[in-house]
């Protein structure tokens, strides 16, 4: 995870959230690359929740024209922290799969109270690893061109599985 993270920082491709104040900006790569390190996604959500990193409003574009203020979700903090953390591990799953020959299956990581039909059907696919690897690093904040993530608290993930060996057929 920290590997993908650090290469993502020097490139200065580390996502962040457009809610964050320049003190939240300031602060988000450093505590994202300390849960990499040494914690895990409740940790930053944890650290990277005080109120002087996120706006309280934001503008937003009407449907029919003009922009108005909203409210920043009261879970913003929560779905940037979970969601860039999730995407390190998938990350960090698909290098183990590629230097240990693994498969990788889609499984649900996590119970969401309405999952996305998109999700359901995914689960148990296999995927390849290289290609979920270049997806994740392509689109870092957004969905992905594979649906994993399926989109913010989707749940959506994969785990390793050992390739499936032909049978072997005796003469």
């Amino acid at each position: 995870m920290l590997e993908e993270f650090d290469a993502d920082q020097a490139l200065g491709k580390v996502y962040q959230s457009n809610y964050q104040t320049p003190a939240g900006l300031a602060a988000w790569p450093g505590l994202l690359r300390d849960a990499l390190a040494e914690h895990n996604e409740a940790w930053l959500t944890q650290a990277a929740s005080p109120s002087a990193y996120w706006l309280d409003r934001y503008q937003r574009r009407k449907p029919n024209g003009g922009y108005t203020w909203a409210q920043v979700p009261y879970t913003a903090s929560a779905t940037l922290s979970e969601g860039q953390f999730v995407r390190y591990y998938l990350r960090a799953l698909c290098r183990r799969a590629q230097e240990g020959g693994l498969e990788l299956q889609v499984v649900r990581m996590q119970q969401v109270e309405v999952p996305r039909p998109r999700s359901q059907q995914l689960i148990g696919e296999l995927v390849d690893p290289t290609e979920l690897l270049e997806d994740l690093r392509i689109n870092m904040g957004i969905e992905t061109f594979l649906g994993i993530p399926g989109g913010p608290n989707s749940g959506i993930g994969v785990e390793l599985v050992e390739l499936a060996l032909p049978p072997v057929v005796a003469d």
